[in-house]
């Protein structure tokens, strides 16, 4: 009996660990960002999207599931930085682990104001390939408007990381909040 929960806790112990030890690297000399490979993915109407068509912008991938309870959460908080920095140049992207109804279905719903993309399972392939190395979801990635990588999340994707990685890359490529850098913290949804 007490065999499978240590079991499952050793299991949630490695998992979590895996989890901090990804979390916990630091940032790299930007030179050494690797940059953000070609891809293609249709959106919920089977329309072709090549991810290049947002380059010069701050993209924040994300990768989620409508099955996926954390996916559903991060939703409103990415829909409210869209509305408020979209003309600072910043791009969400939602890559769904899942099926074209079901996406079409709950982005509709919710009417979702960044591009959804459907990758189905084939997803959790180019999310390896972005640095999800412990192949979760919610899964996210940074790019600077040079279409580097700057930053992998595995898990939820918190307002206290959007101010830390993702504010400073809309500065530095907008002049007017790159002077008066406080009133793009006021203008923070939450």
């Amino acid at each position: 009996m007490f065999k499978p929960i240590l079991l499952s806790l050793l299991l949630v112990g490695i998992l979590a660990g895996g989890v901090y030890a990804v979390q916990a690297t630091g940032p790299e000399d930007p030179v050494n960002y690797p940059e953000l490979r070609n891809f293609s993915l249709p959106d919920t109407n089977g329309a072709l999207q090549n991810i290049k068509q947002w380059r010069n912008k701050v993209l924040v991938i994300n990768f989620w599931a409508t099955w996926c309870e954390p996916c559903r959460k991060e939703v409103p908080l990415f829909m409210d930085l869209q509305k408020t920095y979209r003309d600072q140049g910043l791009q969400f992207i939602g890559i769904a682990i899942d099926e074209t109804n079901a996406v079409r279905e709950f982005t509709d719903r919710q009417q979702i104001n960044y591009p959804s993309l459907v990758a189905g399972m084939a997803g959790m392939s180019l999310s390896a390939s972005l640095g999800n190395l412990v192949g979760v979801v919610p899964f996210t990635v940074v790019v600077n408007r040079e279409g580097r990588i700057v930053h992998t999340q595995p898990g939820m994707f918190h307002i206290r990381q959007f101010r830390a990685l993702v504010l400073p890359l809309l500065q530095s490529g907008n002049r007017k909040t790159s002077e008066n850098p406080s009133n793009v913290q006021e203008m923070l949804p939450i």
